[in-house]
């Protein structure tokens, strides 16, 4: 979303705009992409033009070709160490973006009902509130019950991924029903991943127990 992400300020001002910060390392980079798709076509052109196999475009193609090469990683090592490195997030902004997204009322559905949730979704629209914000102004649940379900720091884990199964067919069936696995190894792999804990296959190897994510 916009303002979440704060560039390094290494042009401030603008000519027309003041205390505007330009994003002159971004541009730079769109520039020698820009750049660089012009020596592709280069390239093509110079291929396409080997007429008899005496390849007379050689020297254009390795022209573009090294050129492309220069100004690229010259160019992804100045974006990495003057922009990527001191880019800051805007958190209060990112979580009130979060707060007003109008999906987000799917979760007070089991708590007020569809009807409610609803209306709070078009209320915080309207008026330009958080879904926390209408709620608590319609009286309709108490602080502690909004942060136990609102809760973004247990919404990063993908557990949903997780807990899909993996497709196979039975060794030596070429026709048959498919049978369902949990892939202990990439089960553990992912947990271990997500929540800083380790998960234990079962006696059998076929599945894993996960264990509660870290909050």
């Amino acid at each position: 979303g916009l303002g979440e992400l704060n560039l390094p300020e290494l042009q401030p001002g603008s000519s027309i705009m003041p205390g505007k910060v330009n994003p002159v390392m971004s541009e730079m980079l769109t520039m020698v992409a820009a750049q660089v798709i012009g020596n592709d076509m280069a390239i093509t052109i110079g291929g396409e033009r080997g007429n008899f196999e005496l390849n007379v475009m050689i020297p254009v193609m390795i022209h573009n070709l090294l050129e492309s090469i220069e100004i690229l990683s010259t160019g992804s090592r100045t974006f990495a160490d003057r922009c990527v490195s001191g880019i800051t997030v805007n958190a209060d902004r990112c979580l009130r973006n979060a707060e007003t997204t109008g999906s987000l009322s799917t979760v007070l559905v089991p708590q007020i009902g569809y009807d409610k949730a609803a209306e709070v979704a078009k209320k915080s629209l309207k008026e330009d509130k958080t879904l926390r914000e209408v709620v608590q102004e319609m009286n309709l649940m108490s602080d502690e019950e909004l942060d136990g379900i609102i809760d973004f720091a247990k919404w990063r884990l993908p557990f949903a991924l997780v807990l899909t199964p993996l497709r196979r067919r039975a060794p030596g069936r070429r026709h048959g029903p498919a049978e369902h696995r949990y892939s202990a190894t990439l089960f553990a792999a992912v947990a271990e991943t997500c929540s800083g804990e380790t998960a234990h296959p079962t006696a059998g190897g076929d599945s894993v127990a996960l264990r509660g994510a870290k909050d």
